[in-house]
């Protein structure tokens, strides 16, 4: 596979705008985690604050558990590929993040399904990280690349102000709904976008 090379090469590839628009949906669902999770458990679930701990750390302890499991299995079990580890990501958070409309009221119960939710949302996340330097030279990565696909950073408090608005409007089934739809699209894309390694088994 040849190496993208200058700054044209980037914004010509559509691997590097699928995998930047990918990581645009998985970062502002995390993010949307992260800022709406206590809300969810102190307005919803009516959690004291010993159970909001416990539920709400949940997920990151799972992320601790996922980035090492997923970036183990990507660098010796699939020979260094990364898509398949951001297409699990995807697949399986679209049910796991769906399944919150239906959590149980348990915090012990809960604090497991997030914990999970955390390990599968990790085991592809920090490989968006990974994925361009497949592509590209050490030079364009370092000084071209990691910002273009950053910029997508810059925009995710967009999607925190969007499940404000859908609690306004509609109700918690509704942000679960649209976070489980965001997991699908960036599943879509990721299909689209090539493996950057040359494997006969690709």
């Amino acid at each position: 596979m040849k190496l993208l090379e200058t700054k044209e090469d980037i914004f010509r590839s559509w691997d590097i705008w699928g995998s930047s628009l990918g990581y645009f949906f998985m970062i502002g669902i995390m993010n949307v985690l992260l800022a709406w999770i206590p809300t969810f458990l102190v307005t919803v679930k009516k959690f004291t604050v010993m159970n909001l701990g416990i539920v709400a750390a949940a997920p990151w302890t799972g992320a601790i558990v996922g980035n090492i499991v997923g970036g183990w299995f990507s660098d010796k079990i699939i020979n260094k590929r990364r898509k398949p580890n951001m297409m699990f990501t995807a697949f399986t958070s679209i049910f796991m993040i769906y399944s919150l409309i239906y959590s149980p009221n348990d915090p012990y119960l809960l604090a497991a399904l997030m914990f999970v939710l955390g390990v599968f949302m990790n085991i592809g996340f920090s490989t968006y990280m990974v994925y361009p330097m497949g592509l590209t030279t050490k030079k364009v990565v370092s000084h071209r690349l990691l910002g273009r696909q950053h910029v997508w950073l810059a925009r995710r408090c967009r999607r925190s102000a969007v499940a404000g608005m859908l609690l306004d409007k509609y109700s918690w089934d509704a942000v679960w709904l649209f976070l489980a739809i965001s997991c699908l699209l960036c599943l879509m894309v990721l299909v689209t976008i090539k493996e950057p390694v040359d494997d006969p088994l690709i």
